[in-house]
């Protein structure tokens, strides 16, 4: 998590001193550390993965739901990110409608979840 905070701080640095010059090349630059940052975040999220599929298990429900959960939060920041950097270009609108079709997306896939949730819950009423 050091390694990222310095990257990014260093980072801005540069893009201070870029955009000045050159505002291309600093557009640039804050694309490549995006995807340094997601690289690196990547190695945590096999740990993620093999915590929440222990408690999952614990829980005795299927690994289906788990699946689910993971896509929607992959949407999430997917979305977050893409939203930032339209916002960072100056097309707010388009900003927006990433937000807007990213929680559209995520709804769309918490349907199947919250069918499963209402049907565990039936299950404990009968």
């Amino acid at each position: 998590m050091l390694k990222t905070i310095v990257l990014c701080l260093a980072a801005v640095l540069l893009l201070i001193l870029l955009k000045q010059s050159r505002p291309e090349y600093a557009f640039l630059l804050k694309i490549a550390v995006l995807l340094l940052i997601l690289l690196s975040l990547f190695g945590g999220v096999g740990t993620a993965v093999s915590e929440f599929s222990a408690l999952w298990q614990i829980v005795g429900t299927d690994n289906a739901l788990l699946k689910v959960m993971l896509k929607a939060l992959g949407i999430a920041l997917t979305a977050q990110i893409a939203s930032d950097i339209c916002k960072d270009s100056g097309e707010n609108a388009l900003s927006s409608a990433v937000e807007l079709a990213g929680k559209l997306g995520i709804v769309l896939m918490a349907l199947p979840v919250a069918a499963e949730l209402i049907e565990i819950c039936l299950g404990w009423l009968q």
